[in-house]
């Protein structure tokens, strides 16, 4: 399985290596998110553990939207 999940993130690095700051920044298809936001709600979620992932939750008072936005602020950093 981990080389499925190594090859299918290696093909994302891939894949987004070469976007220009429009395209990090143009609108997905997820409602509000932009490609960035996408990237950082992929790679947060991959950041947990468990527990982590359970705390935070808790945090956002059990709210998926609050805990997703907190954990792409977390991830997106200063630039693409």
């Amino acid at each position: 399985m981990w080389t499925t999940v190594a090859t299918e993130r290696g093909a994302l690095a891939d894949d987004l290596a070469d976007l220009s700051v429009s395209e990090w920044n143009a609108r997905s298809l997820c409602e509000g998110w932009t490609v960035r936001d996408v990237l950082a709600h992929l790679t947060s979620a991959a950041s947990l553990s468990p527990p982590t992932f359970l705390l935070d939750y808790v945090s956002a008072g059990f709210n998926f939207s609050r805990f997703a936005a907190k954990g792409i602020a977390r991830q997106r950093g200063a630039d693409p």
